[in-house]
């Protein structure tokens, strides 16, 4: 899922270092039924690998584990990975230069793809996706929700 980049310099340790379950991919394994929107931000944090790269900071924003403090430097960033896929997806995969490729491939290493997808020529929710939007958790409403 996506997070932010926009970090805090001080950072609390994740609340988890390893997912307790495997991701949810599609609604019905999704129930969100008597949870509030921070215990469902916090299952999205946790089995969507964003506790791989981020922890729960100061002030509202994500902070960065080990692994999250070495990718800042190698990589995109979330917000600037999300931005660059909507202009992607409008490429036929076929005709992707070797960046749009890489792009894309961290797209789905990043478990971006667990909320967002490709489709017909966009880039749109999948099912969990659209869930997590009408409880207004999105990327962004997730890391909200968990520093409330």
């Amino acid at each position: 899922m996506a997070a932010l980049v926009a970090c805090s310099q001080r950072t609390q340790p994740a609340r988890s270092t390893q997912p307790t379950q495997p991701a949810v991919k599609t609604v019905a394994e999704f129930d969100t039924t008597g949870k509030t929107p921070k215990e469902i931000a916090q299952v999205v944090f946790d089995r969507h690998r964003c506790h791989e790269c981020h922890t729960l900071g100061q002030e509202g924003k994500f902070g960065f584990t080990a692994r999250g403090e070495e990718m800042r430097h190698q990589a995109e960033g979330c917000i600037p990975l999300l931005t660059a896929m909507h202009a992607i997806a409008k490429v036929p995969a076929a005709e992707r230069n070797d960046k749009q490729k890489l792009l894309a491939a961290h797209f789905q290493a990043y478990g971006c793809t667990y909320c967002h997808q490709e489709q017909a020529g966009k880039l749109g929710l999948t099912e969990v996706g659209s869930k997590l939007a009408s409880l207004h958790l999105s990327c962004s409403g997730v890391q909200v929700a968990l520093n409330q």
